[in-house]
């Protein structure tokens, strides 16, 4: 297998007690197998003739491949109580209620992991299709399916009158990918002081 990829990471404290993280991910993943029990007969995922496993046209994308994925993580201590821009004078009592909350917005983004596709023969022999037209027409739903790929795009390879392929179509291992995601997560708490020793954590949690 082969693998490269590229990390950042920025962080920044700004003004007002609000601070943020990000984070950025570019990877490619490459190998010709999914790991050292992958089968080379029946359902296998290996195109395998009769000199052995030809993992040369085996060769492709691996199964968790994602090629990009960020996060944005920030935090916002809110601008109210004592000795903030809003309610800067008022009372004990009044902060320790209206005071201290903080803002934990959470963001991830990413593209999604390959698909692959198959075709097996009369004996169940595993091959790929060839591609003859454009597979990619987006998210669809129909009866209550989700299709992703025009399946018209796809065509048997050649078999022989067993029924056995004498050649692996010309679509790669793992050359689509599914749909990626993007997520919003909200948090929202406070610390609440009982005695110099017992403190209280409130906090509030909204998900996407």
């Amino acid at each position: 297998g082969h693998y490269s990829g590229l990390q950042t990471k920025v962080e920044r404290r700004l003004s007002d007690g609000l601070q943020f993280i990000g984070t950025y991910t570019w990877a490619h993943a490459t190998d010709n197998s999914t790991g050292p029990w992958s089968p080379t007969s029946g359902s296998g995922s290996i195109y395998t003739t009769a000199a052995g496993p030809q993992f040369k046209l085996n060769k492709g994308n691996t199964g968790d491949d994602q090629r990009q994925a960020a996060t944005i993580a920030g935090i916002w201590e809110l601008p109210f109580g004592r000795g903030k821009k809003i309610g800067g004078d008022m009372n004990g009592a009044a902060d320790e209620v209206v005071g201290g909350w903080e803002l934990d917005p959470f963001i991830r983004l990413g593209t999604g992991t390959p698909v692959d596709v198959s075709v097996n023969g009369t004996s169940g022999v595993f091959s790929r299709p060839n591609l003859v037209g454009n597979p990619h027409f987006g998210t669809t739903k129909k009866n209550g399916q989700v299709y992703l790929f025009d399946a018209s795009a796809f065509a048997i390879p050649s078999t022989n009158s067993a029924g056995l392929y004498f050649q692996p179509g010309t679509v790669s291992r793992n050359q689509f990918y599914g749909p990626g995601y993007d997520a919003v997560d909200l948090a929202l708490h406070k610390i609440f002081t009982v005695t110099d020793r017992v403190k209280v954590d409130f906090r509030s949690q909204a998900y996407n």
